[in-house]
C-alpha cells in the first residue's frame, strides 16, 4: 500500500493528478497530450514509486523523464542526480521512512540518507566468501589470499584500456554518467577476491548516431591483463530494453579491473593470446547513459 500518498495535498501532486484524470476524461475529445502534460503525469508516477520505496520503477520512470523533450536543462540535471541516488538505493535495498520518501515539496529532489546496509568495518574472510558465492565450484588452490594493494592504484596502459576513468568505490558501489558514440569509454576499479559484482548500463537519452538512432548498448569487463571476464548487451536482458546488465560476476583475485561501455557493433579486438588488442570503434549509435556498479568491497577495507 502506498502510505497515504493520495491524502497529501502538495501542488505538484494535485496538478499531476488533474493531468492524469483529465487525460482519461478528455481522451475522446483530443488527439494527444502535450509534452508538458505528459511530463507532469510521469512526474506523478515517479513520486508515487519513491513514496512506495519501489526503486526499480522509480529508476525506470526517472530515465523516461530525463529523455522527455519538455524537460529543462536544470531539471534534467536534477533528474540525473536523483536517478543516480535511486540506483544506489535499489542496489542497497534501502527502506526510507514515510516522512523522507513522501513528504517532499520538490518532485526531483530526495534528501540523501546513508544506507544502513553499506558494508563497514574489517574485511571479511574472503576465502570462505568466494566458496559460498560460487557454491564451492572452484578448487582450494584457486581460493587463496590475493595480493594486498596500496592505493591509489596505477591504471596502467594495457592496449584497449588506456585512459581509463577511475571509479570511486569508497562505499562499495557507485553510479557514473557517460556519453558514447562510435568510440568506447573505459572505467577502472579495484575489487577483492570473492566480491560478487553487478554492473548496469542504463540508457537515459538517445541521439542520432553515425549509422542509426538506437539505444543499443554493450558492456564488457576485463582484468588488468586485458582478458575478458564477462559481457552483456541490452538484447540479453529481459527486465529493461534500455539496460545492459552483468550480474553475479565473482572476482577471481584482488586486483584491478576494467568496465567498458560501447554502442552496438563496436566489439573488442583480441590478439592470439586472447587478450584485448583494441576496439573496432565503429559503433553506429549515440546516447547518454549511467553506469552503476555494486557488490564491491569498500576501498578503505582493501588496505590494512
Amino acid at each position: 500500500m502506498i502510505r497515504g500518498l493520495f491524502s497529501r495535498q502538495f501542488s505538484w501532486m494535485k496538478a499531476a493528478t488533474y493531468v492524469s484524470l483529465s487525460g482519461v476524461a478528455l481522451g475522446s475529445m483530443v488527439v494527444g497530450i502535450s509534452p508538458v502534460l505528459a511530463q507532469s503525469a510521469t512526474t506523478f508516477e515517479l513520486n508515487r514509486a519513491i513514496c512506495a520505496n519501489d526503486w526499480n520503477t522509480a529508476v525506470n520512470v526517472s530515465g523516461r523523464l530525463i529523455a522527455e523533450d519538455g524537460v529543462t536543462p536544470a531539471n534534467r540535471q536534477s533528474l540525473m542526480t536523483l536517478r543516480a541516488q535511486l540506483e544506489e538505493y535499489r542496489a542497497e535495498g534501502v527502506i526510507l521512512a514515510n516522512s523522507q520518501a513522501c513528504d517532499r515539496i520538490d518532485p526531483y529532489f530526495l534528501a540523501d540518507v546513508t544506507p544502513s546496509t553499506v558494508q563497514t568495518g574489517e574485511p571479511l574472510g574472503w576465502e570462505g566468501a568466494v566458496a559460498e558465492a560460487t557454491e564451492n565450484r572452484y578448487s582450494t588452490e584457486f581460493i587463496t589470499e590475493s595480493q594486498q594493494l596500496s592505493l591509489p592504484v596505477h591504471l596502467g596502459s594495457q592496449l584497449g584500456l588506456e585512459n581509463a576513468e577511475p571509479i570511486d568505490l569508497s562505499r562499495g558501489l557507485t553510479v557514473v554518467p557517460g556519453h558514447v558514440g562510435a568510440g568506447h569509454n573505459v572505467y577502472g576499479f579495484v575489487a577483492r577476491l570473492g566480491d560478487r559484482l553487478t554492473l548496469d548500463v542504463d540508457v537515459t537519452q538517445v541521439m542520432t548516431g553515425s549509422l542509426y538512432t538506437s539505444d543499443d548498448s554493450q558492456l564488457f569487463v576485463f582484468d588488468r591483463d586485458g582478458r575478458l571476464l564477462m559481457s552483456a548487451d541490452d538484447e540479453s536482458t529481459t527486465e529493461d530494453a534500455h539496460t545492459s546488465r552483468i550480474s553475479d560476476l565473482v572476482i577471481p583475485q584482488t586486483g584491478l579491473y576494467f568496465a567498458v561501455v560501447t554502442s552496438y557493433n563496436n566489439d573488442p579486438i583480441f590478439n592470439q593470446d586472447g587478450r584485448l588488442a583494441g576496439w573496432r570503434d565503429n559503433g553506429g549509435g549515440r546516447f547518454d547513459y549511467t553506469l552503476s556498479l555494486s557488490g564491491a568491497t569498500p576501498t578503505s577495507a582493501l588496505v590494512r
